[in-house]
Parts: structure tokens; C-alpha cells; sequence
């Protein structure tokens, strides 16, 4: 799964004073994101990306949290066809 550095690196964010706030955001993408059918246990390059989008959005990134949105929702539809019985390898 993606890291609390790498998401701040995604968002440039150099201070560890919101790590706390990150980490939940991550989690909170990860709920998202099984609510909406991905099966529990994945953790792949497209679920990274996702969780990277959700925090983009969830952080208006550059002002454009309505782009991250649109992105994150298909790549959330994409991940709900996945299999059931997902080995998490990735």
C-alpha cells in the first residue's frame, strides 16, 4: 500500500506535522474504495493510484480537486471488477 511519504511527496507536502491526518486519509481512500466493491486485500499499482487521486482530491491539489474526483471515481469503478478472490500480490 501506498506510504504517508509518498503521498506527501505526491502533494509536495515537506512537513511531518499532518502525517497523522495523511495516514487516515489513506485509510479512509482504502475504505472508499472496498465500500465501492474492491475486494479486501489489494494493494496493486492501480489501488496505489487511487488512494493517490482520493488524497489529491481530498486536498483540492492544485486546485483541481474536481479533476482528481472524476479520476479517482473511474479508476474506483475499474477496481471493482476485479476478481473477489484477490492474492494482494503486488
Amino acid at each position: 500500500m501506498v506510504s504517508v511519504q509518498e503521498i506527501k511527496l505526491a502533494l509536495r507536502m515537506s512537513s511531518a506535522v499532518l502525517d497523522q491526518e495523511v495516514q487516515g486519509t489513506i485509510t479512509a481512500a482504502m475504505l472508499d474504495l472496498q465500500s465501492g466493491g474492491m475486494p479486501v486485500g489489494v494493494d496493486n499499482a492501480l489501488s496505489d493510484e487511487a488512494i493517490r487521486l482520493y488524497c489529491k482530491w481530498h486536498y483540492d491539489y492544485m486546485g483541481k480537486a474536481a479533476q482528481y474526483e472524476r479520476a479517482y471515481e473511474k479508476l474506483k469503478s475499474v477496481l471493482a471488477l476485479l476478481p473477489k478472490e484477490v492474492d494482494g500480490g503486488g
